[in-house]
């Protein structure tokens, strides 16, 4: 893993989960009124609307908080450890795998509670557009659970699982709204989400979508300055550089070797074995000229 570039991408993602948090503190109570809108699809009671937005608000800052002081003060403590465990983690392992699991429940819950329970009226840019971006961003929290699991199977599960769930953003970068007009960031988002899926060129595929999300979210959603600054602008801006840390913490994880579950790793399988096949031949064939060597008389 290119240490680094993961510790970046561990602190972009938890960028949207800090800001979110700190909205709420601020909007307390508006936000539990949101919640309990008689004109929801799901419409919550004050107590579990209250009890929500309290677990959103202690998720989100709490586990961003955990993650981020992890990734640049021991950015060990997001990877598994070799060996028996070591009591100068001082459980921080632990706590980084319990803001992981926290921050993987609120995105799924707000994609229910948020995406379903809300009338898409609610939705700036439609339902789907919200359901895709929340699992683009639940993908980076996956893939780090992933890579803090020392289990080689759940650890491959659950890289499968990241990979799909940001490939899926990679629809919503493409045509969400309209499969009729393209723009050329649909166009130019559709190959590397492609490759994403089936886990080939994941790396190359990655930086690209992270690259392509990059310039869309500064070109469009530059809301410190001019005429644009609105919440919702600020809100994509950060779920946009969220998505981007996923990328780039896929793009980190699979330098040194592919994912389990992908056509990259089936692909160095069958390299490997081709090799081998190659250097067995080439071994079988200088056996039979030191045979064909032993068996001919000196005639001389």
């Amino acid at each position: 893993m290119n240490a680094a570039l993961a510790r970046v991408a561990a602190a972009l993602l938890v960028l949207t989960f800090l800001d979110d948090g700190l909205r709420e503190w601020r909007s307390f109570s508006e936000q539990i009124g949101y919640l309990t809108s008689p004109a929801n699809n799901i419409e919550l009671s004050w107590g579990a609307a209250a009890l929500y937005v309290t677990f959103s608000l202690c998720a989100q800052l709490g586990g961003s908080v955990v993650i981020l002081g992890c990734a640049l003060l021991s950015p060990g403590a997001l990877t598994p450890r070799a060996g028996p465990p070591d009591r100068r983690d001082f459980g921080l392992r632990r706590r980084a795998r319990a803001a992981e699991l926290a921050l993987a429940v609120f995105v799924a819950s707000a994609i229910v509670v948020y995406g379903v329970g809300q009338p898409a009226s609610q939705h700036a840019q439609g339902r789907l557009v919200f359901i895709l971006r929340n699992l683009g961003i639940l993908g980076g929290v996956v893939l780090l659970l992933a890579e803090g699991d020392a289990h080689a199977g759940r650890r491959a599960a659950l890289q499968l699982a990241a990979r799909l769930l940001l490939a899926a953003h990679g629809l919503e970068v493409a045509p969400a709204e309209s499969w009729l007009a393209l723009s050329l960031a649909d166009l130019l988002a559709l190959p590397p989400t492609a490759l994403l899926a089936a886990g080939l060129r994941t790396r190359e595929a990655a930086a690209a979508l992270a690259m392509l999300l990059a310039v869309s979210d500064l070109g469009l959603n530059h809301y410190w300055y001019g005429f644009r600054y609105n919440d919702n602008i600020r809100y994509y801006f950060f779920e946009d550089c969220s998505i981007i840390g996923g990328l780039l913490l896929l793009a980190a994880t699979t330098g040194g070797a592919p994912h389990a579950l992908s056509l990259d790793a089936w692909r160095d399988r069958q390299l490997q074995l081709r090799g081998g096949a190659a250097a067995d031949e080439q071994r079988r064939l200088m056996d039979e000229e030191l045979d064909l060597g032993e068996a001919d008389p000196d005639d001389e």
